[in-house]
């Protein structure tokens, strides 16, 4: 339920970024398919929540 609600939340934000953002977005998101699939860590999900509040925090200035 949490996921998907911030699925939802970050297509929101980022339907109304600048392409710079977007582009970052999909290169954090490649990563963390990459290194979840591959480790199955739970690292991975913290970097990629990292990346969605960087994502969210330059999208607001």
């Amino acid at each position: 339920m949490i996921l998907i609600f911030s699925v939802t939340l970050r297509k929101h934000i980022l339907h109304r970024a600048d392409p710079e953002v977007q582009k970052a977005d999909a290169v954090a998101t490649a990563f963390f398919v990459m290194e979840f699939v591959l480790f199955q860590s739970k690292s991975a999900l913290k970097m990629r929540s990292s990346a969605a509040i960087l994502i969210v925090l330059r999208t607001l200035k």
